[in-house]
Order: structure tokens, then C-alpha cells, then sequence
């Protein structure tokens, strides 16, 4: 899979004025037709490394966001990536990985959203909604849960955008604050929860 060009891209340190400058230059840059999503076999060839170089690049700017010097998902291997049980879905422009979503199935009731992520450069495109709108079209009749953390602005307007609701919060031993939001069953279109 490619895209190395653009991870140079990706290692960039930016102030917030200037993070604020790219994100919005990223709006004016049209989605593409023959984007798609597909489910990602993290054992082939690549693809953990695509994963764990797009997540990286995605935490670290989460991470900046937050003001955290040491961010727990940063900390996560190769190994994880290419032995992990979860279910990741990529979201493909071109031959390019620039979103993924990953979840945990192991609850039959619960489909848990374990990381959410879209390169850097592909921020402000709607492809964490439409990656997001591709799991509740799959959970059927299981309650959809996510946490982030809660200085994670963005990412809880995502989610309550699409009808999450606030569920529980509580602070890592990492002292990081995050939110859980749940979406119940029989409510999966966007904005409904009732």
C-alpha cells in the first residue's frame, strides 16, 4: 500500500495557530468518488505497518491537542497492530489508508469503538463521520460505545453529532480525563438517540 510520500508530511510540529491554519486550508479539497471503506486484514503484508503509521501520526496531533507529553495509544507496537483481535475498517482514497476505524467485537450487545483516526492531512474531509456511519450501519441491534478524552472537543462533537450521548466519565492512571458515549440499539440512524 502507498503513501509514504505523504507521511514525511505527517511529522510536522505545529503551533496551534498554525495547526489551525492547516486544518482549515484541508476543507476546499474535494472528496474523492472512488473513495471506499473496507475491512482491513492486519496480518497482510504492510498493512500493521500502514496502521500503526497512520495512528501515530493521527495520536500525535491528538496528543498535542491535549497537551500530553506521554500519550497511551502512542505506546502501541508493531505487534499489537499485526496480532490484534480487533476489526479494523480503512477508509481508501486512491491506494492510500488515510482512516481507520478499529473495533472490538467480543460482546455480542456492545460493539465497542476502540480508535478512531484519520491521517492528518486528510482532516476536515468528513471521513471519520463516514467511517463512523459505517459502523452503526453494522451494529444492528448492539449498543455502540466509544471513549475519548474529554479536552477531545472534535471528536465528542462527532460523535454527539451523530446521536451519542454522554454516558460515564472517569480519569486513566495516566491522569488522562476521557468520556464514555454510547448510542443505543434500534436508534443507529445519525443524530438519534431517544
Amino acid at each position: 500500500m502507498g503513501c509514504s510520500q505523504s507521511r514525511d508530511r505527517l511529522s510536522f510540529n505545529l503551533t496551534r495557530t498554525e495547526h489551525a491554519e492547516f486544518f482549515c486550508a484541508t476543507l476546499t479539497m474535494p472528496m474523492d468518488k472512488t473513495d471506499t471503506i473496507i475491512r482491513l486484514h492486519q496480518a497482510g503484508e504492510g498493512v500493521a505497518e500502514q496502521l500503526k503509521a497512520l495512528h501515530d501520526s493521527a495520536y500525535s496531533v491528538e496528543a498535542r491537542l491535549l497537551g500530553l507529553d506521554e500519550f497511551p495509544p502512542l505506546k502501541r507496537t508493531l505487534e499489537f497492530y499485526a496480532k490484534s483481535k480487533s476489526v479494523f475498517f480503512g477508509y481508501i482514497r486512491g491506494d492510500c489508508c488515510v482512516g481507520s476505524v478499529e473495533l472490538d467485537t467480543d460482546d455480542s450487545s456492545i460493539l465497542e469503538v476502540s480508535s478512531l483516526v484519520v491521517d492528518p492531512c486528510f482532516s476536515r474531509q468528513g471521513i471519520a463521520t463516514k467511517l463512523m456511519m459505517h459502523v452503526l450501519s453494522k451494529a444492528g441491534s448492539r449498543r455502540v460505545i466509544v471513549s475519548t478524552a474529554t479536552g477531545n472537543y472534535p471528536a465528542i462533537n462527532l460523535y454527539e453529532g451523530l446521536g451519542f450521548r454522554q454516558a460515564d466519565h472517569w480519569t486513566t492512571d495516566a491522569g488522562i480525563d476521557l468520556v464514555l458515549l454510547e448510542k443505543c440499539a434500534g436508534n443507529m440512524r445519525s443524530g438519534s438517540n431517544r
